[in-house]
């Protein structure tokens, strides 16, 4: 996955640091910081497994998914992130709890 591949490239890039404009616009804002982008994916990634099945999905730090709302879009206020470390076990976690809820996931409701 790309982001997996661009995470060892910036061992010590701020997770504060605003990234580049490459697509986004919300309401204004033209760069997010990092920290905002990874947690928003993550919080993201959670909540649609938890509508599919909700015993399968990973429980978040408290206070995680509300730091990385769209309301949440252009804060940089360090208390509310947290290290790199933490970004990417949750978004190992997360990402094995889908892959292995979809293995498991019965055939004929696929379409549901």
């Amino acid at each position: 996955m790309i982001l997996r591949q661009y995470w060892p490239h910036n061992k010590h890039r701020n997770l504060l640091e605003k990234g580049m404009n490459l697509w986004c616009n919300f309401r204004g804002t033209l760069y997010f910081n990092l920290a905002w982008q990874l947690g928003h994916l993550i919080s993201s990634e959670v909540q649609l497994l938890e509508s599919v099945a909700p015993d399968a999905a990973i429980e978040l730090p408290e206070g995680f998914a509300e730091a990385h709302t769209k309301e949440q879009v252009g804060s940089d206020d360090p208390s509310a992130f947290h290290d790199k470390g933490t970004y990417i076990e949750l978004f190992d976690r997360v990402r094995e709890a889908s892959s292995e809820t979809l293995a498991n996931y019965p055939d004929d409701k696929l379409d549901d």
